[in-house]
């Protein structure tokens, strides 16, 4: 039987049109019925002219299969892998080549191997610098305080890094830095502090300073003397800190240390626990000697880095040669940063509260009801804050009542020095 019948066993033209309602109805109703017909019959002629149209493509594909193999632009399997070679050699030579990106991939480096050595202090040469000694005694008007009679030990890499031209930094040694022979840096540019009188005292830490020149300048009209810690990596940041310094306030040095997670990024010349020694020092290196004035360094991010004992020794042992202080920002639950500086004799502090980790102006207020009652339980309070609207809009009318309420702001030096006095 054929498909024909199959489809129209009536008549082979299809099923009869029966008129329906009116003639209209039919005329549709016929030319359904012609397209089905026409259907049928294509399909017939398709069956009959099937096999010669399979013969075709098969020699077409066949043609066509000999023709690459054999003809004068067929693929020489040998010379293919020797130019794949030779792309592979230049593609690896470019890559070893190409200066180190900022932010490396996450392979981990080893540090400095503390145990191997017998502790990192003993891979660098030690001296000892007695602060008792070198510091004078407090001018008037500054929170008088004992300083510590232990010695800061000062450590030397081995040797000195290569350093790129486009970054070149000049490295004196510290008997040829400002103010180092009367006394080390942290306190030679420490800003005097108001007498206390017995009261409470708090320090206010602006950081990431110098990337919003607006609300930087603003952040600089605040009363003071606050403590300003400028980006490593700020435009035009030495002219922005001497700006604040001219307005009474404390400099430090915001260093961008490498966070948790690959979607934090801590900024340009971030130092990072998969890059070596020597890369980390020229990054250190030129992030210190970006601007002049500061009393020391707090970390940006860094809540990977600064749990890295190898990684902060680096940092720390660098800071304790400069004679610098170090403010622990906490931004890390296992930071080592303190602990650390401890070992290495390098005068430090820890962040108490954090102002607007949620920029809110109600949160904003609370943390600094926070501050107020931190302070008034253990003497003193360090609190960082940002350059964002709500944070300066809060900070303007708190500081200037916070005579009212008992406490007396001064820079973080200050309370460094009554900690040191305290141990």
């Amino acid at each position: 039987m054929t498909i024909q019948a199959v489809l129209f066993p009536r008549n082979r033209r299809g099923p009869q049109a029966r008129p329906v309602g009116r003639s209209g109805g039919a005329s549709r109703l016929d030319a359904a019925t012609y397209d089905v017909s026409a259907l049928g019959t294509a399909w017939l002629a398709a069956q009959r002219h099937a096999p010669l149209i399979l013969a075709s493509l098969s020699v077409f594909v066949i043609g066509a299969s000999f023709g690459l193999m054999f003809g004068p632009n067929a693929v020489d399997p040998v010379a293919t892998r020797q130019e794949s070679a030779t792309v592979a050699v230049a593609t690896a030579a470019k890559r070893a080549s190409a200066p180190a990106p900022y932010w490396p991939a996450p392979a981990r480096a080893p540090g400095i191997d503390v145990a191997a050595h017998g502790g990192a202090r003993a891979a660098m040469p030690v001296a000892t610098t007695d602060l008792a000694a070198t510091a004078g005694p407090p001018s008037a008007g500054i929170v008088p305080v004992a300083l510590a009679t232990a010695p800061v030990r000062a450590a030397q890499p081995s040797r000195p890094p290569a350093v790129p031209r486009a970054t070149p930094v000049s490295l004196p040694p510290p008997s040829a830095m400002p103010g180092y022979r009367s006394q080390p840096p942290w306190l030679a540019f420490a800003v005097p502090a108001p007498e206390n009188l017995g009261r409470p005292v708090v320090s206010i830490v602006l950081d990431d300073l110098g990337l919003d020149r607006v609300r930087t300048m603003r952040a600089v009209a605040l009363p003071g003397p606050l403590t300003l810690s400028f980006m490593s990596y700020a435009p035009d940041v030495r002219q922005q800190a001497e700006h604040g310094r001219r307005h009474g306030h404390e400099l430090m040095l915001h260093l961008p240390m490498e966070p948790e997670g690959p979607f934090n990024y801590p900024g340009p010349n971030a130092l990072m626990t998969a890059l070596s020694e020597e890369e980390n020092l020229r990054r250190l290196y030129w992030a210190l000697d970006r601007f002049d004035g500061f009393v020391g360094v707090n970390n940006h991010m860094g809540s990977r880095f600064t749990g890295s004992r190898p990684a902060m020794t680096l940092v720390l042992a660098e800071l304790s040669r400069r004679g610098l202080l170090f403010l622990d920002s906490r931004t890390g639950a296992r930071s080592v940063g303190t602990d650390v500086a401890r070992d290495w004799g390098v005068p430090f502090a820890g962040r108490d509260v954090f102002l607007d980790d949620v920029d809110r102006p109600d949160m904003i207020r609370q943390r600094l009801a926070e501050v107020e009652a931190i302070a008034h339980r253990h003497g003193h309070a360090i609190a960082i804050g940002h350059p964002r609207e709500h944070t300066l809009a809060a900070l303007e009318p708190w500081l200037a009542r916070l005579g009212d309420k008992g406490l007396v702001l001064v820079p973080v030096s200050a309370i460094v020095r009554s900690t040191i006095a305290g141990q």
